[in-house]
């Protein structure tokens, strides 16, 4: 049985408003006192079957942390994680659609 996956480069939230491609944003996890995570955007997916979530990368940056891969439920996005500058956002957009043509 195959999904038919759609990746959309904006998503628009209520609480941390339009993200990117390059945009860094928080997401809190589950649980009472959950903790927060830093992530960079890098797509709003969605499926034929109605389930929807955020593909990005990041985490901890420190040397106990591992920066990896991961998908979000839209939900859990809470915020912008700080304020990126147009220059730095538009690098990061041009490097995520480079990787995207060479692996796809």
């Amino acid at each position: 049985m195959s999904t038919t996956r759609v990746i959309e480069p904006t998503l628009v939230t209520d609480k941390a408003g339009t993200l990117k491609l390059g945009d860094e944003f928080m997401f809190q996890e589950y649980g009472e006192g959950g903790q927060y995570g830093t992530f960079t955007f890098h797509g709003h997916v969605l499926t034929d079957d109605g389930y929807e979530h955020v593909d990005c990368f990041g985490g901890a940056s420190d040397p106990k942390g591992c920066r990896e891969w991961r998908a979000f439920a839209v939900e859990r996005v809470v915020a912008r994680a700080k304020p990126t500058s147009r220059v730095r956002r538009a690098a990061n957009a041009r490097r995520l659609a480079d990787k995207s043509a060479a692996t796809g």
